[in-house]
């Protein structure tokens, strides 16, 4: 079950703060923890109550009876009341309006203060983690470009000659006598002077050959 409180300033006698909470010994209503900067200018310069006004109700209701009485108290960041809330109620941020002021006030209100070594600790990992991030797009992008990648080791004499010898297998199992006949024939084509009387003799000859040959196998 939950309940409605609000907080009256003694001096003026009157609301500036409405609240819920669900605990049975109303610890939220009196606590001072988590209070905005405006709740606490006020508890610096008076005294205040705390009042009770709907008990043992559903969260529920307590959110919409939250809503009704900060409507009808108003707040005072929007000049439309007496409030101290940030919020229209029902246990969200509608409504919630952090002006520039707040900012500046916030900002100093942190200024000074020693940061905890574990918050040190997680401040360091997130900017690794982002630098990390963009050496990684770097490294993809390059990989993309066909860019060569910086800091390969060097083959070896003995890994060098292991992968010249595979190519050639390959090359050599894969190749079929046609195709080398071909291969041969363009690259004597690509020689920019006539070919002689007797390479012609000779290429006439290779190729009867081949042709003989391979009528013979089928």
């Amino acid at each position: 079950m939950a309940y409605v409180y609000r907080h009256i300033r003694v001096d003026k006698n009157e609301p500036f703060y409405i609240g819920i909470g669900s605990d049975n010994e109303y610890l939220r209503a009196n606590s001072t923890k988590n209070r905005n900067i405006f709740w606490q200018r006020v508890t610096n310069k008076s005294n205040y109550e705390v009042e009770i006004l709907l008990d043992n109700i559903s969260w529920e209701t307590a959110c919409e009876k939250e809503k009704e009485f900060i409507e009808l108290y108003g707040r005072k960041d929007l000049n439309t009341g007496t409030l101290c809330n940030l919020t229209n109620g029902g246990d969200g941020r509608c409504g919630s309006i952090t002006s520039e002021e707040t900012k500046i006030k916030l900002s100093i209100s942190n200024t000074g203060k020693k940061r905890t070594q574990e918050s040190i600790e997680k401040v360091r990992l997130i900017h690794i983690g982002s630098k990390r991030s963009e050496e990684s797009k770097r490294k993809m992008s390059e990989a993309k470009k066909g860019k060569k990648v910086l800091n390969r080791k060097p083959h070896t004499e003995e890994t060098k000659l292991k992968i010249s010898e595979f190519h050639k297998n390959r090359k050599r199992s894969k190749l079929s006598e046609e195709t080398k006949l071909k291969i041969g024939l363009a690259n004597k084509l690509k020689i920019h002077k006539p070919l002689s009387e007797e390479t012609k003799l000779k290429l006439s000859i290779s190729m009867k050959k081949y042709w003989s040959n391979k009528e013979c196998k089928n």
